[in-house]
């Protein structure tokens, strides 16, 4: 039922948001450049939105219940882990208060 979902639904669904990703010409799904800032996460002065926080929250819940759906996508296999070792969300993701 999971695969059938999947197929049907989902791989269509996060193709479209790879190809808004690679419009951007940034690893993000919103916006299009990447520019140095002191934001609330920091690191590597990237800009990141509410929009691609909420991506990320969607990619791990994703990735928790259709663990072999995120490789076939690369960029967003990228863009997860490399959201996730942002140095505040890395520090809320290896917490207690994650879960």
């Amino acid at each position: 039922m999971k695969e059938d979902f999947f197929h049907t639904n989902l791989a269509p669904a996060l193709a479209e948001i790879v190809k808004m990703m690679r419009h951007n010409e940034t690893m993000f799904l919103v916006g299009n450049k990447v520019e140095y800032c002191n934001t609330y996460l920091g690191q590597y002065g990237i800009k990141v939105t509410f929009v691609d926080v909420a991506l990320f929250a969607l990619l791990e819940t994703i990735d928790r219940e259709l663990p072999l759906a995120i490789p076939e996508f690369p960029l967003l296999r990228f863009f997860h882990e490399n959201v996730k070792n942002f140095p505040k969300i890395k520090d809320f993701y290896d917490s207690p208060r994650r879960f």
